[in-house]
């Protein structure tokens, strides 16, 4: 797998593993094959919608030599819900998925935002989408999965 390949599995498996999204299942963008409808549970979808790696600089503005570099990653999320849980329990799982990131990671996040639920015949199902901007140190020579340097 590529390194960029890797980061919007490295977030899902991340969030996945948390306590307090324990209710989720977190995956990389909806695969393309059969799903399972009606949903009985949240889904979310990670996906990467651009990426800029570079090696981090000094206070002089000169790049410094190391392993870690710094990424500006905007992943793009599709919060998948089922109708019986009402469109409220959409910003509610992006709500908590924010905080996480927000209050307990050493993530930067810059900037989120969410659009408009709309109804998805496929799988029955709410969808919100929503973006989140993130400044995060990474190391892309690891050699495990997930390539974030320190979350909390």
């Amino acid at each position: 797998m590529a390194f960029i390949d890797s980061l919007p599995s490295g977030l899902a498996e991340w969030l996945g593993g948390q306590n307090e999204l324990g209710d989720i299942d977190f995956t990389v963008d909806f695969p393309a094959n059969i799903k399972k409808t009606p949903l009985r549970y949240p889904v979310v979808a990670v996906g990467l919608k651009k990426c800029t790696v570079t090696p981090p600089v000094d206070v002089n503005g000169q790049p410094v030599n190391n392993i870690h570099k710094e990424a500006l990653a905007e992943y793009k999320f599709s919060m998948n819900i089922p109708v019986a849980m009402g469109g409220a329990k959409c910003y509610e799982v992006y709500m908590k998925i924010l905080d996480r990131l927000l209050f307990n990671t050493d993530f930067t996040v810059l900037e989120a935002g969410c659009g408009e639920i709309s109804f998805v015949r496929e799988t029955e199902a709410l969808c919100l989408t929503a973006y989140i901007r993130i400044k995060s140190k990474i190391n892309p020579e690891a050699s495990y999965s997930n390539p974030f340097v320190s979350p909390v």
